[in-house]
């Protein structure tokens, strides 16, 4: 009795030996997926955000284009001011309008030469609850423009900041 009650305690101590080590195994193995998740997650989030900026780089109400013919990564700065009164004066249409063709986005836009004691221009920010706001979804986006000032007839050079967020 007692050599059969000694042969089964090995037995089940092999067995809690056998699944401890399997569930090592599986934490291990969990915890390199989850690190490859998220590498995999913010790869997208920063597609994402890239093909979101090339969005804002071409709306029309945004880009300098003489003559109707459309230039490349140029932004027309009375565009720009004229877009920042259309959100302010009509916001709930505005946001409707451009939440579903923008999202949860900040866009700035920075002149960098000639250098300038103006600040960074707020062209969208989504007016959502910062508490809602987990983090930014991927690297902020940096595209590289020129503005032209139509007032002045001149350009600038740039930087466009495009930051996607994602929401609890």
């Amino acid at each position: 009795m007692k050599k059969a009650q000694l042969e089964m305690g090995e037995t089940i101590f092999a067995l809690i030996i056998i699944i401890l080590l399997i569930m090592m195994g599986l934490i291990f193995a969990f915890r390199g997926e989850k690190a490859t998740i998220e590498e995999k997650v913010d790869t997208l989030g920063n597609l994402d955000a890239a093909a979101l900026a090339q969005v804002v780089a071409n709306l029309p109400e945004l880009i300098y284009s003489p003559g109707s013919v459309k230039q490349q990564s140029s932004f027309d700065k009375s565009k720009i001011q004229a877009f920042q009164k259309l959100i302010d004066e009509y916001p709930e249409l505005s946001r409707e309008y451009y939440f579903d063709k923008l999202g949860n986005v900040e866009i700035i836009i920075e002149q960098i030469y000639p250098e300038t004691e103006a600040e960074p221009i707020e062209i969208y920010l989504n007016d959502f609850d910062v508490n809602d706001v987990v983090m930014s979804f991927g690297t902020p986006v940096k595209i590289p423009t020129s503005i032209y000032d139509p007032v002045t007839n001149q350009y600038a050079f740039g930087v466009l900041y495009v930051t996607r967020y994602v929401r609890k």
